[in-house]
């Protein structure tokens, strides 16, 4: 049995896919699996260390020039071409979309091998407060969308078929979290997410030295691109941080944490519940729909987080000295975090790899193989 794991972009998006698969196989090892992704390097490299096989189809963004459109389109055709031909030629039996625009082409072309719902089970897996663009647009041609967060069913289309499962997140994670304690004295773990953050790395140095006041351990993932530029700016503070590209052991980093300061992407905050972790959230300004604000807004009503709003404009130090103001606030109220934590963790859904891997085995079980 082949189930294609389609789209990807960033860890946020290919990791819920990989935990689904992992899922999969526990059900039935035999089960084989395989990622189609827009060709970003961060998807072969993430998907290498998960020894999860992987290949790029043709596919753009939308485009913001109108320079750019005849090659959105070319590529545009390229990939409904590609994924229709690989669907109908591969044996696949079940297209799971993990959300961006290279996920549209491939679950529209497994939509199209039977009527939606009665032929090859498609399924969308969602991971924000405010479902993307893609998939609305294939909501209701699938099986089933998955959703991470109860908000986000009014936002889907009429007719939609959802079952709000959580978003699915790796075994290591939900095995260290288990057994994981919590310290209100421990350290300061900054995310900016699988590539980086430019805004939340230039709120949080210019708050350093305000942080450093806290005698807590700091360490700062910061994406490549930016990594000499943050190191600069602590050691000009007189903070001593650790400071590093991407942070591979993330069970070990959250451990560590008595508070994070992170962007708000969906998957980001699904971990931050499965550990229990009081949060301050720079949601980015610069989506469309300013989903991140939705999703950090989940958190905020809970009493699980606080939220720092991003300056489009130079006010950035309005920003960073809310930034420290609050963070300062928290870490001196062991009481706040502990009940911060407990708000975290009742948002937490551990088993949605299970359950979502469950809904696909019964949906391959039940559908008869395409034409």
């Amino acid at each position: 049995m082949l189930v294609i794991f389609a789209g990807g972009g960033t860890g946020g998006h290919i990791y819920p896919g990989v935990a689904v698969a992992r899922a999969l196989a526990a059900i039935d090892p035999g089960v084989t699996v395989q990622f189609w992704g827009s060709g970003r390097p961060l998807e072969a490299e993430i998907l290498a260390k998960e020894n999860m096989p992987y290949r790029a189809l043709p596919c753009a963004p939308l485009p913001k020039s109108p320079l750019a459109v005849p090659r959105f389109l070319w590529s545009l055709a390229s990939g409904f071409l590609a994924a229709a031909s690989l669907v109908k030629s591969s044996g696949v039996c079940a297209v799971v979309g993990l959300g961006g625009y290279s996920s549209f082409a491939p679950v529209w072309a497994a939509s199209r091998r039977g009527s939606p719902r009665c032929g090859l089970p498609t399924f969308l897996l969602e991971q924000n407060a405010v479902p993307g663009v893609a998939n609305v647009r294939l909501a209701r041609r699938v099986s089933l969308v998955c959703l991470s967060w109860e908000a986000s069913a009014s936002r889907l289309p009429a007719g939609a078929r959802f079952e709000t499962t959580g978003n699915p997140l790796r075994r290591s994670l939900i095995d260290a979290a288990a057994s994981a304690s919590y310290d209100p004295q421990a350290g300061i773990l900054v995310l900016g997410g699988s590539t980086g953050a430019v805004g939340v790395n230039s709120l949080v140095t210019g708050a350093a030295k305000s942080l450093a006041e806290l005698r807590r351990p700091i360490t700062h993932q910061t994406g490549s691109a930016d990594l000499p530029t943050v190191r600069d700016a602590y050691k000009a503070a007189g903070v001593e941080a650790r400071v590093v590209p991407y942070i591979d052991d993330m069970p070990a980093a959250y451990r560590s944490a008595a508070l994070v300061i992170a962007r708000a992407g969906g998957t980001t905050l699904s971990e931050l519940a499965l550990f229990g972790l009081p949060s301050i959230l720079v949601p980015y300004p610069y989506h469309k729909d300013y989903h991140q604000m939705q999703n950090a807004r989940i958190f905020t009503d809970a009493g699980a987080a606080e939220i720092i709003e991003e300056q489009k404009t130079s006010a950035s130090s309005l920003a960073e000295a809310g930034l420290a103001e609050v963070a300062v606030k928290l870490l001196r109220d062991p009481a706040r975090l502990q009940s911060m934590r407990a708000a975290a963790r009742r948002l937490a859904r551990p088993e949605a790899a299970e359950t979502i891997a469950s809904r696909i085995w019964s949906a391959v079980g039940a559908s008869p193989p395409a034409s």
